[in-house]
């Protein structure tokens, strides 16, 4: 590729013939137009099929991977350790710890996701300068715990199920709350 410089018509040709499965349909979705050129397509192709992957990116990928038809939870736990195993093999602590975060956070607000996914945090330091932004805004929706506890619920949360009404005898309600005790 470095003496022939192929380009638009030509590049894509050559990688038409070369690519198969997954690759070969992605080639024709990035063809719009475009003048495409070898190092616009290596950056492109690095940026979709892997390529220096950055810790959270692998992280949000794995917890949204879902075990496969049959797998036991053993064999996928088993899975997801490999697999955080492999793609973390040379990330400091620091690295695992901001993924993490980013992680959660990307749980709870698309923002972080989209950060999570997009900048490659090595540090603390550099995580909490990310997070700078963010110190003093809200979250954009209440968050599911938040939602629980301000749901104007008068009763809060139902009784576990073991409690057994002492008058009745019925489980899931308390004594002081049994509608067949006679009211004075």
């Amino acid at each position: 590729m470095r003496d022939h410089r192929l380009k638009n018509s030509a590049l894509y040709s050559a990688l038409n013939r070369a690519l198969e499965g997954p690759a070969a349909y992605w080639l024709t979705q990035i063809m719009n137009g475009d003048e495409l050129t070898w190092p616009d397509f290596k950056e492109q192709f690095a940026a979709h099929f892997g390529g220096q992957e950055v810790a959270a990116a692998s992280l949000i990928k794995v917890a949204e991977e879902l075990p496969r038809d049959g797998e036991t939870p053993g064999a996928y736990g088993n899975g997801i350790i490999i697999l955080l195993g492999s793609k973390w093999r040379n990330s400091t602590r620091e690295e695992v710890l901001a993924a993490t975060a980013l992680h959660l956070l990307g749980s709870r607000d698309e923002r972080f996701k989209r950060l999570a996914l997009t900048s490659d945090i090595t540090s603390v330091k550099q995580f909490q300068r990310e997070m700078k932004p963010f110190l003093y805004t809200e979250w954009p929706t209440p968050p599911p715990w938040r939602s629980l506890a301000s749901s104007g619920n008068k009763r809060g949360r139902s009784p576990a199920p073991w409690t057994r009404c002492g008058h009745c005898g019925i489980y899931r309600h308390p004594t002081f709350e049994c509608r067949k005790r006679a009211k004075w």
